[in-house]
């Protein structure tokens, strides 16, 4: 207890004072203390820092347990009394700390059960952690989960996470997502992803986390599904009505992990001249080349840019020096977004580091593929659970294995378990036990989350 903690690092042993004679110092003895000392700020008129102990006595400690415990820490401190009001010698402030410690002590003894702990959902933050911890990659749950509604400032509140059918339904929307996040799916379908640009800049200088050499653009961690092919597709760049920064040439480059897929430059003389003399089909060809780029990729998370080579700033023709810092060229161009579409004739899923951390065996046969889905489910469900599994356990998350592995390969019996592994109480809620044996809990029942 706080009281008997307290009292030790202050060289008193409550082991030695079990119930320590009130404090007397005239007449002033034990509780009468804070009737003397503390009771003119903190009364039922004022009721400073929300406490009044002319509404406590001494047969009421047991109910006021979390007020004292306060008060003895503000009495160690010297924070209370404050300056300037009458306040009692070293030693009574000594001796009552004592008293008071050692009757909140005998409190602590005679209600040894700390009561009930409810049932503590995982908030975005112990989800994202608890994904990377599993399934080895990095996820931003507030792409996939709902907003954790905070209580007095935290998000951690076990009666703020409140569950209800439509919360549980994007939890196993979410478990689908993250499961193919990790382990990827040959049989996707194609889809798009786009991603913007996230300050509304000139994009004139080199953004941070892109390649040197660069200037503007845009930098993005994409996860692809599947070996394959997939296909760019940027936004326009050259426009007919307006013909706006195209004096210059401007190039753009396209980088997968560092590696160049795809070149182009947008601007200067000859589409400067294309567009005066076209329009039109002159604006339609120089954004096309900014269309249906198609590359291929490996299965994973890969660091994907779009950017511009950087260049000399000693061309801008304005007659007014402009705001640009160091002054220079203010003809360029920026990447305001793009869309990764993809998989196209997928031929199969690499080995992604992801898929490392959960397959700890892969089965060569049709022969192995029970043994081994039985060892990959049992290792990633007794993390998640936070407890052993049982038979009963594993039996059930194979049903979805048979399930999945019947529909398609033993890669989709795997995500299928993983999804219900993902979406289970038992890894969704932290269960704290405050006495038992927890070395073999019953089924259903997870040991204390630490």
């Amino acid at each position: 207890m706080l009281g008997a903690l307290v009292l030790s690092i202050g060289g008193v042993s409550a082991a030695n004072a079990a119930d320590p004679a009130p404090a007397d110092h005239g007449d002033v003895a034990g509780w009468a203390l804070l009737g003397k000392y503390c009771t003119e700020c903190h009364n039922a008129e004022d009721w400073a820092g929300g406490v009044a102990f002319d509404t406590m006595d001494e047969a009421q400690i047991a109910d006021n347990i979390d007020v004292l415990e306060k008060t003895v820490r503000k009495l160690r401190s010297q924070q209370m009394p404050p300056g300037g009001h009458k306040m009692p010698d070293k030693t009574t402030r000594a001796q009552f700390i004592g008293w008071l410690e050692g009757r909140l002590d005998k409190v602590g003894e005679e209600h040894k059960d700390p009561g009930h702990v409810g049932l503590h959902r995982l908030n975005r933050k112990e989800y994202a952690n608890a994904v990377r911890d599993l399934l080895g990659i990095e996820i931003d749950p507030a792409d996939i989960l709902p907003r954790d509604e905070p209580r007095e400032g935290f998000d951690n509140i076990a009666a703020a996470l409140q569950v209800t059918p439509s919360f549980l339904d994007q939890y196993i929307a979410a478990a689908r997502t993250v499961v193919v996040q990790a382990l990827g799916n040959k049989d996707a379908l194609p889809a798009g992803t786009t991603y913007r640009a996230q300050k509304p800049s000139t994009q004139l200088f080199h953004q941070d986390g892109l390649p040197l050499g660069t200037r503007g653009g845009i930098a993005v961690d994409h996860n692809f599904p599947a070996d394959g092919e997939y296909v760019l597709n940027i936004a326009n760049m050259a426009q007919a009505l307006w013909v706006y920064n195209m004096e210059f040439r401007n190039d753009l480059v396209v980088t997968l992990d560092g590696k160049l897929v795809y070149e182009t430059s947008i601007g200067g003389e000859e589409d400067m001249k294309a567009i005066d003399q076209k329009q039109d089909p002159a604006v339609e060809a120089i954004n096309k080349r900014l269309k249906n780029i198609r590359f291929n990729a490996k299965a994973g998370v890969h660091r994907f840019v779009v950017a511009f080579r950087h260049r000399s700033f000693a061309e801008s023709e304005d007659r007014l020096q402009m705001y640009t810092p160091g002054g220079g060229n203010d003809r360029v161009l920026r990447v305001n977004s793009f869309e990764i579409r993809g998989p196209f004739n997928a031929t199969g899923v690499s080995m992604t580091d992801a898929r490392r951390h959960v397959f700890s065996c892969y089965p060569k046969s049709a022969a192995e593929e029970a043994p081994c889905a039985k060892q990959v489910i049992g290792s990633v469900a007794r993390r998640a659970f936070r407890r052993p599994v049982t038979e009963h356990d594993v039996a059930g998350l194979m049903r979805f294995f048979e399930a999945g592995r019947a529909e398609s390969d033993f890669d989709a019996g795997i995500r299928r378990s993983l999804t219900a592994v993902l979406a289970h109480p038992d890894f969704l809620f932290r269960s704290d036990q405050p006495s038992g044996d927890v070395s073999a809990p019953p089924p259903g029942h997870a040991v204390p989350h630490r």
